[in-house]
């Protein structure tokens, strides 16, 4: 009996290109969903991670009654709060030596007297007395997980390409010291009207002083800290070269002298604000950023970051913003100043340091 063999028909060239098509057409509508979901994964970790980070600070104000001078110099304005409630950490102090937490007051006086003994950053109170840990402080959107030091060390990994310490070193002649007692990565910023730079003794108009938990009007409504604005090599927070990721942004202009808010008159007429939020104007568009927003003489709100999902193709994206209450949102720069949410004084300031909830004039 004969068998009859069947024989298998192979595809065609043209059913072949149809299944290459419909593979095509499904890859081109699941990789934009792919991406999405992994951005929301990115804003989702960044909330979190900020989150982690204001309670740290919290806990710090909740616990610190007194960040003295560690040689004994006068204590500056708000620095003992004893019986009166805890205070905020400064944003960054000018070490007395390379390492620890030694300062003087007396060094806080000029620009960074000391340049070899780095800054103390408010995140090294937060990791070294384990309020929370490094990682805490970074995103996993932006460049290599957060900014580096202003003083990044010996550690290749942690410098950026074109970048120079407060020596003028490069990576490539970068020795142990200076290194800032800071994390290695940092994606935060601060709002500076609380987290106060070190201005404390120097003889402009205003000076700076220690923030308590219990001065803070508002907690629900005032910012507490939020994302660096992303760009490649962090040149964003470039300024001579030098990465300035120890700063903290000041969301208010003086009515006389604009961001120069250390040399804002004083008034005796307290019913009278000296200080403004900046004109929505100030912040520049997507396509106007550049080198060095964190200084940006108009407002270093341009300083912010722009990229997670939301915003408008004009302005860019969305940051993630912390309140003093530990409370997280996600809007745009322009949102905030709309909405007065960083707060209703320039808390860090001594004198009338009242903020209008009018425009400027």
């Amino acid at each position: 009996m004969s068998v009859e063999l069947s024989r298998r028909r192979g595809f065609t060239l043209i059913e072949l290109l149809v299944v290459v098509a419909v593979i095509a057409l499904l890859i081109g509508l699941l990789l934009p969903a792919l991406g999405n979901a992994r951005k929301a994964a990115w804003a989702t970790k960044t909330a979190s991670n900020l989150r982690q980070v204001s309670l740290a600070i919290n806990a710090f104000a909740a616990s610190v009654d007194q960040l003295a001078p560690t040689d004994g110099s006068e204590m500056p304005t708000g620095f003992n709060t004893k019986n009166s409630g805890g205070i905020f950490p400064p944003s960054y102090l000018y070490g007395s030596a390379p390492t620890g937490y030694n300062w003087s007051a007396t060094l806080q006086r000029q620009t960074h007297p000391v340049p070899g003994n780095g800054y103390i950053h408010w995140s090294y109170y937060l990791i070294s007395d384990g309020y929370t840990a490094p990682d805490a402080f970074t995103c996993p959107a932006v460049t290599n997980g957060g900014a580096p030091r202003t003083n990044p060390g010996r550690n290749p990994l942690d410098w950026e390409p074109g970048q120079r310490n407060g020596l003028g070193q490069t990576v490539a002649s970068a020795s142990d010291f200076p290194l800032d007692r800071q994390v290695s990565r940092c994606a935060f910023t601060a709002n500076g009207a609380i987290v106060t730079r070190n201005k404390f003794n120097v003889t402009s108009v205003r000076r700076d002083r220690a923030v308590k938990f219990t001065d803070i009007k508002g907690t629900s409504r005032t910012i507490l800290a939020a994302e660096f604005l992303d760009s490649p090599n962090w040149e964003s927070l470039k300024v001579n070269n030098e990465i300035k990721s120890h700063r903290p942004v000041m969301p208010f202009v003086g009515g006389s002298v604009g961001s120069d808010v250390y040399n804002e008159p004083n008034s005796s007429n307290s019913s009278r604000a000296r200080f403004f939020y900046p004109d929505e104007e100030a912040i520049k568009k997507k396509s106007q950023l550049g080198v060095g927003e964190i200084a940006n003489p108009d407002t270093s709100l341009n300083g912010i970051g722009r990229h997670h999902p939301g915003g408008d193709a004009t302005y860019g994206g969305t940051s993630h913003f912390v309140f003093v209450d530990g409370h997280v949102e996600r809007n745009t720069i322009i949102h905030t100043i709309r909405n007065q949410l960083w707060g209703s004084r320039v808390y860090c300031l001594t004198g009338n340091n009242k903020v209008s909830e009018d425009p400027r004039p």
